[in-house]
């Protein structure tokens, strides 16, 4: 499904084209809901990623194209109601599982637009999505 989140993102510079970054914030990705007449089942996911990475810059710091990668965990929850007959029962599970993102991306003064492909290795199997992040730079150039 589709998810929306919010960041946070602070950056260190280690030489001219190369910075040091670190990342968190929360995504949740809505419920849905299936069922049929008497039996439903509604279920919602969200995640808070906490990550560290590199980016490298192919021009100078802070300016043009960008490629980055990034390491990290992200803390899952998932939440399940099931409705019969309008007895309720809900279930809730979390985790914490390593994830690894590589980025490409656009830094232009005070904006900053990327997009990765964020994997998250559970227990036994994987998950991944596709992230979109337009970033307003505090401090910027």
């Amino acid at each position: 499904g589709t998810g929306v989140g919010a960041s946070v993102r602070y950056e260190y510079p280690l030489n001219d084209n190369l910075s040091l970054n670190g990342t968190a914030g929360y995504i949740s990705f809505g419920s849905k809901t299936a069922g049929v007449s008497g039996f439903e089942v509604k279920s919602s996911w969200s995640m808070i990623p906490v990550q560290v990475g590199l980016k490298y810059y192919f021009t100078e710091m802070m300016n043009g194209f960008y490629g980055m990668v990034d390491l990290g965990i992200h803390a899952s929850s998932a939440k399940s109601t099931v409705t019969l007959f309008g007895v309720e029962t809900s279930t809730t599970a979390s985790s914490t599982d390593l994830s690894y993102a590589p980025e490409i991306g656009y830094h232009l003064a005070n904006i900053d637009i990327g997009a990765r492909y964020q994997m998250v290795a559970t227990s036994g199997s994987s998950s991944s999505y596709v992230g979109i992040r337009a970033a307003y730079v505090f401090g910027g150039n």
